[in-house]
This record gives structure tokens, sequence and C-alpha cells, in this order.
């Protein structure tokens, strides 16, 4: 007898994060039915699509009514490269998601939103979740922040299972090509060096296919509550870089300064990690982050020169 499918819904979908959740959930051994919220009518095969903004709260109501989904993925945010920390659209996704949250109260289902570990206060060397202060320095995070404490909110209430994952700094060759991790590779395919002010630091990096793999996890297993997406490794950032530029068979291309220069000169902390116990038992990423970065690599390659 066949079963049913379960229904998943999805925003973001085109996003580097979306899109790789969207290959996690197709090859599941029960691959569910999936619905996509997209502006734009194209979108990937397999997926059920409604089309129309995640901001107007009538017509999310209506996809929640038609599809009546058992998980929802919710990574749609404001992502405008070198705007989004200030953009007064980050209100309107916090009051959106909120608006969201409420009308799908009640259903039984379960909710994944994407933080970011902007909601910290940043120092320290681990940011844990529960323990480490939450005092935003950006409007991005604390739009994120607040919108993941009401969802927790409504969690603790009985109201809706809500997982709150904090991103740290995922990379991926679908990113935005501004990102800095992109941004590497296409500057060591032109043959031009890239210098960098804020390269002395220690960030939590992971390949983006790590942390969808975990949140897929965790939406099978309703795993509520807040959750670091880290390793808790930071690596250097500007030794990351200069790895990059050596899988692109250009070493030497990416150099940077050192912190005492730039010491003073920013609000972010030199070394920015999170705890990884919480999440462990669903973030599965190597240790040593080099075939990663080979694969990253490629795939940019390849993206770049088509």
């Amino acid at each position: 007898m066949n079963r049913e499918r379960s229904r998943v819904l999805l925003t973001g979908a085109s996003g580097a994060l979306g899109s790789h959740v969207l290959d996690a959930l197709r090859v599941l051994p029960n691959p569910p039915e999936i619905g996509v919220i997209t502006r734009s009518a194209a979108q990937a095969a397999e997926t059920r699509c409604f089309t129309g903004d995640f901001l107007d709260t009538a017509f999310t109501r209506s996809v929640l009514r038609d599809f009546k989904p058992e998980r929802v993925f919710h990574l749609a945010w404001e992502t405008a490269h070198g705007s989004y920390w200030t953009s007064p659209a980050n209100a309107d996704w916090a009051a959106a998601t909120l608006a969201f949250a409420h009308d799908y109260a009640g259903s039984g289902g379960h909710l994944t939103f994407a933080g970011t570990c902007a909601e910290y206060q940043w120092g320290g060397p681990l940011l844990t979740e529960d323990e480490t202060e939450e005092a935003p320095h950006t409007l991005y995070g604390q739009e994120k922040q607040r919108t993941s404490r009401a969802l927790l909110a409504l969690d603790s209430a009985g109201r809706l299972s809500v997982n709150c994952s904090r991103l740290f700094f995922p990379f991926s060759e679908r990113e935005n090509q501004a990102r800095i991790t992109s941004l590497a590779v296409r500057y060591c395919l032109e043959g031009k060096p890239l210098h960098l002010r804020a390269g002395d630091v220690y960030r939590d990096m992971c390949h983006t296919r790590h942390v969808a793999n975990a949140l897929v996890r965790m939406s099978g297993a309703r795993a509520c509550g807040l959750y670091n997406m880290a390793t808790g490794k930071p690596v250097h950032l500007g030794h990351f870089l200069q790895a990059v530029a050596a899988a692109c068979g250009t070493p030497g291309l990416v150099s940077f300064d050192p912190w005492t220069v730039r010491n003073g000169e920013t609000t972010e902390p030199e070394v920015l990690a999170g705890s990884p116990l919480r999440a462990a038992p669903y973030l599965h990423a190597p240790t040593d982050p080099t075939s990663d970065i080979a694969a990253f690599v490629a795939a940019s390659k390849a993206r770049f020169q088509g």
C-alpha cells in the first residue's frame, strides 16, 4: 500500500542554503512533496511552486491553507550583499516571519528558521546557545534575534515546534559571487591579487552542504530549540583563502594585513566561532576542510568559466 508523502514547504529555495536543502530532501529514503515559495515562476523541477511575495501575509496564509505542510524551512530573508546589515527591510522580514509563524501555529507542524551568529554579543572563545549574551550590533542581527526569541516563545508555549539554527560562516559554490570565498576564486581565475585588510581573523567556516544536511536531519527528528550551525573549530580566514588560491593553481595571490593593523578599526572580533555541542548529533562536518575547499573550487570554476 502506498503511503501518502509528507509535505515540506521551503522559502529561500533559490539561495545557496535553500538549494542545498532541496538536494538533501530529494535524496531522503522517502522524499517528501516539496513546496517552494518563490517570487519567480521558474523553479527547480519536482517542486510545487507558490509564486508570490513572502512579505505578503495574505499570500503566505493562502499557501499554508492550500498546501498544509507538516514541516517548513524558512530560509529567506533580506540578503542584498553589502546592504543587508543595515537595510530597513530586515524589520519587514521579521514582521512577516512572525505573522507566518502565528498562522502556522496550532497545525502540529515543525518550523526551521535560519538565524545568524550576528544575534550574539561578539567576543569570547565560543559563542554558546542560551549562555552568551544576545546583544547584536546590527539591524540585521537585531531583527533576526527578535524573530528567533519570538519563535522560541511559541515553541515554549506549545503552539509550534521550532528550531532556530544560527549560521556562522557557510561557504558554497552557489553563494552570492560577491562573498569573499567566491570573490577569491574569481580573482585567482583572473590572475588578480587579492589583499585583505580583514584576513588575519579566525572564523567558523563550514560548507553549506553540511549545514543543509544538518537542518534536514533536525527537521526529520523534530528537533526544537536554539542551535549553532558551528564546528567549534575556527580557521584562519587568510590561510583559508590562501588554500583556495592554491586549489585554483594560483598560490601567492592572496595576502592580508596583520591583526595589529586593524585592531581598533572594527567592531568585528578576532575570533568568531560557536559552540558545536548542541548541534553535534546533526552537523557532520569534516575536521579538515581540505576536501571541501577542493570541491568548492572545482564547482566554482565550472560556474565562472561556464
